[in-house]
Formats: structure tokens, sequence, C-alpha cells
């Protein structure tokens, strides 16, 4: 089955429900929106768009783009999503990387494809969403003009057929294009949707954009094919969170750590319609979390790359990602790919048990995927411990990992304790390079309070709780932590900031 066939048997039976609700969604039903889809399959077919051509897609979230990215699916071509916060060179380089048949716009991005540098990257016809300012040409297309076509049926694609290249966030190196395949399309959705107990008749809130991979798939595609809804409500802001989830009846959620402590806070004393709520990672106090909230708690560990390996759907403690998902091999192994036994810490190696359920390759980089792939095992780049209760935890990423003076520091654990100081929301460690081929430890972290907490008082409490090879030498008060659109924090950009700007614990 590809994921086009998965969306039409999802369909039946739930037709006339509203599928798309909240501030983005336009209340469509799934009906809907494959009736919409088939219509933009004969304009693709008729604009000379086939199976195998790429089609990219700088769009904001609306229930149009929910229908664009299902034709694509159902037509074969494979499409390429684009994070809206590119432009200029960044925006040329993919586009000349991916060579795109036909660029899909929303209104409000169009102008970025006007950049000079955009052009010498790459052309390409192009179809607005939404009611365009400039005429149609030749090379630009109207949303009308696409509506227009008389419907079409899908095309025969086979499930091993590229779906989508999707873009990794770029936090340690230069974004690199996953390719993947219809089964990873639906794998992904089910395993997102058995992660957090979707069911027929809840409603996701659906807050992440959808050139992300759990945006378009674990929120949109999962609520598909499980008979739920999804209120689109792009993008997430604590202040109205709780009033979008009651505001459009939201049962389940999934939320990143900044945004746990973002929301807290703000719980209305009446209570909400959340029942379900998926936290990655698990703050220490989750369990107090849940009671507060009436919700019951899961978390996982996934990737673009891996889909979602490891999940855990009744946590009793906040180290575990979980257990090892059907459908997977997995090793914890040294720099050598030699297994490494139960309690040591290495990196997580997976294999999946059907093909076509994980990346295949990294888009026109044979070298890397070559890495990635190295003696048969898909390497995450992640360092995991494997427990004897075979529960797996989080220790690092292996670029993010600091060694210093022979001792190697998990910024992951350095955060955690960090923030069990009670002024402090969210940390970040990051390794400073130091003449002696060794490391540095470097922590910025953001106060819960307007006043910052004095750096000497937060070293006092890291004194107390951590090693004495962990407490950090560098320390530095931000009012936030910069993020990707996805919520991840950009330590690289972290890693660039110069030890004389920062507070250091040895010239006090």
């Amino acid at each position: 089955m590809n994921l086009w066939q998965a969306l039409e048997a999802s369909a039946e039976g739930a037709d006339r429900r509203v599928f798309l609700a909240g501030s983005l969604g336009g209340g469509a039903t799934r009906a809907e929106l494959l009736a919409m889809a088939r219509r933009l399959i004969a304009a693709f077919r008729h604009w000379g768009v086939t199976a195998g051509d790429r089609v990219a897609v700088l769009a904001s979230a609306s229930k149009e783009l929910v229908a664009c990215q299902w034709a694509l699916a159902g037509l074969g071509a494979i499409q390429v999503p684009i994070n809206t916060s590119w432009r200029g060179l960044l925006l040329a380089d993919l586009l000349r990387d991916t060579e795109p048949r036909l660029i899909v716009a929303s209104v409000d991005q169009a102008e970025k494809l006007d950049d000079p540098h955009v052009h010498a990257g790459w052309r390409a016809p192009l179809l607005m969403i939404g009611e365009a300012v400039a005429a149609p040409t030749a090379a630009r297309y109207a949303w009308q003009e696409a509506l227009s076509f008389a419907p079409q049926e899908a095309a025969p694609v086979a499930s091993h057929a590229p779906l989508v290249i999707l873009f990794t966030s770029g936090t340690t190196g230069r974004s690199k294009g996953v390719v993947l395949s219809h089964r990873w399309g639906i794998d992904y959705s089910l395993r997102a949707n058995a992660a957090l107990g979707i069911e027929p008749g809840d409603r996701h809130y659906g807050f992440l954009p959808l050139f992300h991979i759990a945006g378009q798939y674990a929120h949109v595609v999962g609520a598909a094919l499980a008979g739920a809804s999804v209120a689109l409500c792009e993008p997430f802001r604590a202040s109205s969170f709780w009033q979008e989830v009651e505001t459009h009846g939201c049962t389940a959620a999934v939320l990143m750590s900044s945004m746990v402590a973002a929301v807290r806070a703000s719980y209305p004393a009446t209570g909400s319609p959340l029942r379900k709520l998926h936290l990655i990672p698990l703050p220490p106090d989750f369990v107090a979390l849940g009671k507060k909230f009436a919700c019951h708690i899961s978390t996982n560990y996934g990737s673009t790359e891996a889909s979602i390996p490891l999940m855990n759907r009744s946590p009793t403690d906040a180290r575990s990602c979980g257990t090892l998902c059907e459908g997977y091999e997995a090793r914890i192994v040294d720099e050598w790919d030699q297994a490494l036994p139960d309690g040591t810490a290495g990196e997580l190696v997976l294999r999946p048990a059907q093909p076509w359920t994980v990346m295949s390759e990294y888009w026109g980089r044979p070298e890397a995927t070559s890495a990635a792939w190295r003696n048969g095992w898909l390497h995450t780049g992640d360092i995991f411990v494997r427990r004897a209760d075979q529960h797996f935890e989080f220790v690092d990423r292996a670029k993010d990992a600091i060694r210093r003076k022979g001792e190697n520091i998990s910024t992951f654990e350095l955060e955690m304790l960090a923030c069990l100081h009670p002024e402090v929301e969210e940390a970040a460690a990051v390794g400073i390079d130091t003449d002696a081929q060794d490391q540095e430890v470097a922590l910025f972290y953001v106060s819960k309070s307007p006043s910052p907490l004095a750096p000497s008082r937060l070293v006092e409490h890291l004194e107390a709780v951590a090693p004495r090879f962990m407490v950090p030498r560098y320390l530095c008060a931000m009012a936030s932590l910069p993020r990707t659109d996805t919520g991840k924090v950009q330590k690289a950009q972290l890693r660039g900031v110069g030890p004389a700007s920062l507070w250091d614990r040895r010239e006090r």
C-alpha cells in the first residue's frame, strides 16, 4: 500500500466529520481534502509533473497545503518541504540540490523566490496557494486554475517509491536531505499514533509546521490514518496553548521540554479536555505534571532517519526513552562498531526488520549515506545505555558530548542537573575547545524570573549535585536559548560565543 491508498482507506466512514480544525484548518473533512487533491493531481500532470519528479513546497500551514501534500503522494512525485524561515543563499542551495520540476508556495512566502540568489540557484514554474497579487503567467499558476481541472485518480505508486525528501534541522552541521518512502510514511505515522495513543475521536493539537516530520506525518497523516482529527494552530504560543486546546477540543498533544515549562504555570483552574500528553524528553517531575494536567504521559525516541524505534507508553522514570519497538534490531556499539554490554554507553545503531521503513539515503550525498549505513547498520549519532531491564537511556548526541580532562561529559545530564535548581527554566551545555586539545564546559541558562540567577549561585548548586569534572567553567544567563523553528536548541550558535564574553568561575 502506498500513502495515498492508506489515506483513501482511512476516510471510509469519516468523510463528513471535521478533520482539519484549528485557526488554520478551515473545518475541512478528509473527503473534501481528497477531492481537492484529485483536482491537483490533474493540474500537476497537465503542468508536466510525473512520478519521480521533485516538487518543492514553501508554504504556511493551511488545508490547501495539506491537499497539495496528499496530491503529490497520489501522483508519485517526491515532495521537498522547505523550512519557511529559509531564504537567500540557503534556499538557493536547496533548490539547486533538488532541482524541482515545480515549486508550490503560499502567497506570504512567494516573494522569497524573487531573490536574485534564488534565481541564480534554480528556476522552476510556480503554483501559488491563495490569492496572488500578480497576474498568472506562463511560469506562475494561480490556485483557482489548479482547482479548475477535472479530478483524476492517483497513479499506481509502489510502496518503496520515494515519498519525500525531508531536510534535517542542521543543528550540528549543514542540513541533509533524508530520502523516505511511502512505506516509511505509513509506518512512521502509525508508530507516532501508538506512541501517543491516538484513537478515533481524538483531536491532536497540531502546532508543528507542515515542513516538519512530526507536523506533516505525526500530526496530520497520523490523525487521518487513526480516524482522528487535528487542530492546526501553528506556530506554538505558550500564552494561547490552553485556550486553543479548550476552543478546539484537543485531547492529545506533543510538547518539547522548553514548552512544558512555558505552559505549566498557566494551566487553567477549570481543567482542560487534554487527556494524552507526549513529552520529549521527560522532565524529572513528569509524574506530578501528569497529575496536575490530568493527562496520561508518554515519551519516545525518534529521528528523521530512523523513524520511532524506542517508545515508552507508561514511563516509571524520567531517564528511560523506552524499549525497542517491534520491527527493529538494535545494538549499542563503540567507535569501531563492536557491540557493547548492557550498562555501557555507546552509539545506538539500528536495523529494520522490514525494508523501506527508515531512510534510504541522503539526497546527493553518497559519502554521508555510506557513513550512516556503515557495516549494515543505521548509525543514529546518539549515545545511549541499554539497561538490564532492556530500557534505553539517552546519554547525549555524539557530536554534543564534551571531553574534559579525560572525562566524557553528557550535556544532557548536565542540563538536567542545572534544571533541578528551582530558579532555572532551561539550560544548554556545550564544549569550548582549548589550546591543550581539550575542552571546557560552558553552560547557558534561562531563569524563571525576570531577574537572572547569578552564575555563582548556579555553580554552588552544581557543585553540590554534580561530579566535579562536570561543573562548568563558563556560564551565561540568557533571556532565551537560540532555537530552530522546530524547537531544537542551536548549539552550534552557542559554541560560537567567545569565552571572553562569558562568566568565568576561575576568575571569581
